[in-house]
């Protein structure tokens, strides 16, 4: 499936390919229709593989994010809707989210406005608690790995790097972005990865309140150092709500670290509940968000959702069978 942009449209699996809307160092993304509607389904299809040199790696991504999203139904959380295998690549059938991310609200300077600002953070934490309560770690979040959906709502996408834990710490895979990642991360050290995770989370709060990172960008040098002594400049965050997070999320002993049962609670949800909002999901019998693999009313063999006719979605956990569980 080399060069697929050079051949659009084409037809996978009733999906029309009909745009290039996305790259990652392990594939693109495309704009789909499912053609088995009269009316046109939009999805994202995110193409993993392509080359035998990142076959493995793919195939373990690949894995990751569907058992992830499989477990995890989430206002906030990208939904899984289908995926398959095909020419020497994966297919994961995804939510389509046409707002851009999270990078582009802080290009546009999002600190200005603070009850957005901390909306945003409240959506983002409870994802974030959301994983960590079903087992899910993240391992790669990032300001482009959040995305806005049509109705203007954050949704933490991109799980190949996840992992569903129980407890364990890990020591043989440390996966990230360099200004995003943990002094563990980059030591190399055994380390609880949903700690790692709330450390993330803290340098994603840091730039969506200032606009820039909390390390020094000259060089990858001046940026280990920071990030290993912990070492930035929290006056420069104005809002009291987003410095004592971040100043607790930051903290080089893990153990120290913020918890996000405590951000939630103690900050965001203060006693006139001046700043959480509250999100419910929006019904899954829109065809916006019809599974392609299902007929109305019944069960998707692919993503075990099963729908109702009055909209609602119960869950049914079985296992289906994927190439590699990591």
């Amino acid at each position: 499936m080399d060069n697929l942009s050079a051949d659009l449209p084409f037809v996978i699996e009733q999906y029309q390919f009909i745009e290039h809307i996305g790259r990652g160092g392990y594939g693109c993304v495309y704009k789909v229709l499912n053609q088995k509607y009269k009316d046109p389904t939009i999805f994202a299809a995110k193409v993993l593989g392509c080359n035998c040199a990142k076959w493995n790696i793919c195939s373990l991504m690949f894995s990751s994010e569907v058992k992830a999203l499989q477990n995890l139904d989430h206002p906030n959380i990208i939904r899984l809707y289908d995926f398959f295998g095909y020419d020497r690549a994966y297919v994961i059938i995804l939510e389509y989210c046409p707002g851009g991310s999270l990078r582009d609200l802080i290009k546009n300077d999002i600190s200005n406005d603070e009850n957005q600002l901390l909306n945003y953070a409240s959506q983002i934490i409870d994802a974030l608690s959301f994983c960590h309560k079903m087992g899910v770690c993240h391992r790669d979040l990032k300001p482009s790995n959040v995305l806005i959906d049509q109705n203007g709502r954050l949704k933490l996408a991109d799980f190949g790097f996840s992992r569903i834990f129980h407890g364990e710490k890990e020591n043989t895979f440390f996966p990230g972005s360099l200004p995003y990642s943990s002094p563990e991360i980059l030591l190399q050290k055994e380390y609880c990865p949903f700690q790692s995770d709330i450390w993330s989370l803290g340098v994603m709060l840091y730039e969506m309140a200032t606009g820039s990172l909390p390390w020094p960008c000259g060089s990858v040098k001046a940026m280990r150092k920071a990030i290993l002594s912990g070492e930035f400049d929290l006056s420069r965050v104005k809002n009291h709500v987003f410095k004592e997070m971040i100043g607790k999320m930051l903290q080089v002993d893990p153990l120290n670290r913020m918890s996000l049962v405590a951000a939630n609670s103690n900050h965001l949800r203060g006693p006139n509940q001046l700043f959480y909002v509250s999100l419910k999901t929006p019904s899954l019998m829109k065809k916006a968000e019809t599974c392609p693999r299902s007929n109305a009313f019944s069960k998707c063999k692919r993503c075990h959702r099963h729908l109702h006719k009055d909209g609602s979605v119960s869950e049914k956990s079985f296992s289906i069978p994927i190439p590699i569980v990591v």
